[in-house]
């Protein structure tokens, strides 16, 4: 399997990796609610009560934006790694057919696999955001921002906890930050629990209209431009 060491060029830019063969249960949301979730996330960001932190990119930037929104700080990026290869351990038969290599789309044995991602600084994405939400128990969302628009994708936990608070990523170019909630109340970390349920996949892009401003948190260095694009069109610097 080749290791992916970092963001920069080891995946296609503005790109949301897909599994193109999901053999989950699907927990279905109506196109409006979709819509209506990706609009809610694009406004409460210009509007300022989520904002934006940015994330070190070393390769870690997913299990980074995880441990920001899990428990408070990015430096517990290698516990919330250990946490997800755990869980797909523990459920090794059910995340088996998942496993595949990102260049040759062969089939990898899953032990192989998590070695392999136990790795401080190899990148992840699809299968651990999944993994994540069922380990977590909450929902993920992830705002892709493209050229030309954005694409939410959201990665199901248990259906009863699916409109509970969830994780919220922002990703570009093979890269993801952290969005926090500014008006949360502070919560004590979350332990990790066992569902008994399988992972239930929504596959959902939506194109947004919205043009949309990031603003990043003063508590990063150092900070970036804030830009905003024409209508159907959002950009990240």
């Amino acid at each position: 399997m080749e290791v992916q060491k970092n963001e920069n060029g080891t995946k296609p830019a503005d790109e949301m990796p897909v599994n193109p063969e999901s053999r989950h249960e699907t927990f279905q949301f109506s196109n409006k609610e979709r819509k209506k979730r990706q609009h809610d996330f694009m406004d409460k960001i210009i509007n300022e009560q989520y904002e934006k932190v940015k994330i070190e990119g070393d390769g870690n930037c997913l299990f980074r934006s995880v441990a920001l929104n899990i428990y408070g700080s990015q430096d517990h990026h290698q516990r919330v790694r250990e946490e997800c290869c755990n869980e797909m351990l523990t459920s090794a038969e059910f995340y088996a057919p998942f496993c595949v290599d990102e260049n040759t789309r062969t089939q990898i044995d899953i032990h192989e696999y998590i070695e392999t991602i136990r790795g401080d600084g190899v990148w992840e994405g699809e299968l651990a955001l999944r993994v994540m939400a069922k380990c977590y128990e909450k929902p993920i969302e992830v705002l892709a921002m493209t050229e030309t628009g954005s694409n939410l994708t959201i990665y199901p936990c248990e259906e009863a906890r699916m409109h509970e608070e969830p994780i919220r990523l922002l990703f570009r170019s093979g890269h993801y930050d952290a969005v926090v909630n500014n008006l949360s109340n502070t919560s004590p970390p979350l332990k990790k629990s066992k569902l008994e349920t399988e992972v239930k996949a929504v596959p959902g892009s939506l194109h947004g209209d919205v043009p949309l401003i990031l603003r990043d948190s003063k508590k990063t260095e150092p900070n970036i431009s804030e830009r905003s694009q024409s209508s159907n069109s959002a950009q990240i610097m």
